[in-house]
């Protein structure tokens, strides 16, 4: 649900098989909007705007009153194969910054579900990950720390 409460994203399922794609449905008309046969991930933009969202290896922003889909991030490697690139999928869940300045999202190596460089092993949280940052403003892509870290959030700021 947008922060604003006027639109909702959702994935649909034709059978237990077939995925027919990500949804924005519209309430005031209740129209249902195709954003993507292959997207998943949706995250609103605070302002209620915009909405991010992954589909095939890269991040996107669909805009709600121009109904127009832009590309922003594609992480090299989308082919999730162990080439030891970084994949950007379903589980990077953009988070955006409570200004609506930045977007924040994870990113893990392909095949280290389950399994380390060691082919030992490993716990859902202790995949070799690395976060990165979309500055909206100055339409800039930074990768910031690597390590085993999980999803991003947005700590708001207070005043002292």
């Amino acid at each position: 649900m947008s922060p604003d409460g006027r639109a909702l994203a959702f994935g649909y399922d034709h059978d237990d098989r077939t995925y027919a794609g990500l949804f924005v449905r519209h309430l005031p008309d209740e129209s249902d909007v195709l954003i993507s046969t292959t997207g998943d991930a949706p995250s609103w933009s605070p302002d209620s705007r915009l909405m991010s969202y992954v589909d095939r290896a890269a991040l996107w922003i669909y805009d709600l009153s121009q109904r127009k889909r832009t590309r922003l991030v594609a992480i090299p490697g989308d082919d999730p194969s162990p080439s030891g690139e970084f994949l950007l999928d379903e589980r990077s869940i953009p988070a955006w910054s409570p200004d609506g300045r930045f977007i924040a999202f994870w990113l893990h190596r392909p095949n280290e579900s389950y399994f380390d460089r060691g082919g030992r092993p490993v716990e859902e949280g202790d995949v070799e990950s690395r976060n990165g940052l979309v500055d909206l403003e100055k339409k800039q892509v930074f990768l910031l720390n690597e390590g085993y870290w999980e999803h991003v959030a947005w700590q708001p700021i207070t005043p002292r």
